[in-house]
């Protein structure tokens, strides 16, 4: 019995709220929408919700036409703004990207390509409802007529200026509409995000043999730049003489890169990037009778490449190469027993993470 209740009253209530708000349902029904734009020039995905409802005239959507889209706006190196919209329909997977003079007019383009995605024919109405129609003979020019004002007695004869072409109507405007209007967040930079994340890595040349190594790292992304600060710890890796002797070595760096997105296909990402390594590596002597221990400065420069794949909006897995090229080579000796170890000139680099965007 309570199930039944349900059934009956969500739609009252769902026709209650459209009453009092104005706006239709048929588009949070018709397209499910995931939104990552910066909210200051865009706006949220509720207003493209709303003009894809405008487009579409209110009418009910049939469930195989629905569209599930995710959206990402962002500003581009040149100053336009770039769309990357992937949508989902009926099994069916698409992807767009499309860029505009302004966030606004991307937003609107966005709304229009879901429109014709869910039912073409509604959008063509819809738009040649809004033209304003010229009555007369097709092929005839339009003459505009003034009235000359009328007098109690008799009403004087029409005049009729001379004849025109007919003026090319330009086509109707989305903008300035109250429905679904985008207001504005407080300032911020929205082409700003920021990164947060974890990765595992792995170095073939620092250490005396392969090491693995977790780390962290925080990335600031505007535009298609990215400046980003890491910080990796590797464990132990054990060098032997020739002997019973040998030392174990650690390594902790820290590092500051700079990558530039060089192709941005969602939901796929691939960056070049450059960067500066400095950290400490620690020797601890085994095998001998005074083993002893040491530490020394650890710097190099890394170049390589990131790749990304974006999960949702704020989630991405991510995947790093490169090699690192040691500027300082401290060496490890071990008393009475020899050389030990000291770095390669070139390395190796690999790391896999996840990361999260704000």
């Amino acid at each position: 019995m309570q199930h039944c209740f349900l059934e009956r009253t969500i739609p009252l209530s769902l026709a209650t709220l459209v009453v009092l708000s104005g706006r239709s349902t048929y588009a949070q029904t018709a397209v499910s929408l995931e939104w990552s734009a910066p909210l200051a020039e865009c706006g949220d995905g509720g207003a493209v919700e709303v003009e894809v409802n405008r487009l579409l005239g209110g009418q009910p959507v049939a469930p195989e036409k629905r569209v599930r889209a995710r959206v990402r706006i962002e500003r581009a190196p040149d100053g336009a703004w770039q769309v990357d919209l992937v949508t989902e329909q009926a099994g069916t997977r698409g992807e767009r990207t499309l860029s505009a003079a302004s966030c606004r007019a991307a937003a609107d383009a966005t709304a229009l390509i879901l429109a014709l995605i869910i039912d073409p024919t509604q959008v063509a109405a819809t738009r040649a409802s809004e033209t304003p129609v010229v009555s007369g003979t097709p092929g005839t020019p339009v003459t505009p007529v003034r009235e000359a004002p009328a007098t109690v007695a008799q009403t004087s004869a029409v005049e009729v200026t001379p004849a025109t072409p007919p003026t090319t109507l330009p086509p109707p405007v989305a903008a300035d509409r109250t429905p679904g209007e985008m207001r504005s967040a407080p300032k911020r930079d929205g082409s700003t995000l920021v990164a947060v994340g974890a990765f595992g890595l792995g170095d073939l040349g620092a250490l005396p043999t392969a090491a693995a190594g977790i780390g962290l790292f925080v990335a600031w992304t505007p535009g298609r730049a990215r400046i980003e600060a890491a910080g990796a710890d590797y464990p132990d890796a054990t060098a032997r003489l020739t002997g019973a002797g040998g030392g174990s070595f650690h390594l902790a760096t820290g590092m500051l890169r700079g990558c530039y997105a060089i192709s941005v296909r969602s939901p796929f990402e691939s960056s070049a990037c450059v960067g500066f390594e400095a950290g400490a590596m620690g020797g601890d002597g085994f095998g001998v009778s005074m083993p002893g221990s040491g530490m020394a400065f650890w710097t190099a420069s890394v170049v390589g490449g990131l790749f990304a794949y974006r999960l949702t909006p704020n989630l991405a897995i991510r995947f790093d190469t490169g090699l690192s090229v040691a500027l300082v080579r401290p060496r490890f000796v071990l008393d009475n027993a020899g050389f030990v170890h000291r770095p390669s000139a070139l390395g190796a680099r690999m790391a896999f993470g996840m990361e999260v965007r704000f």
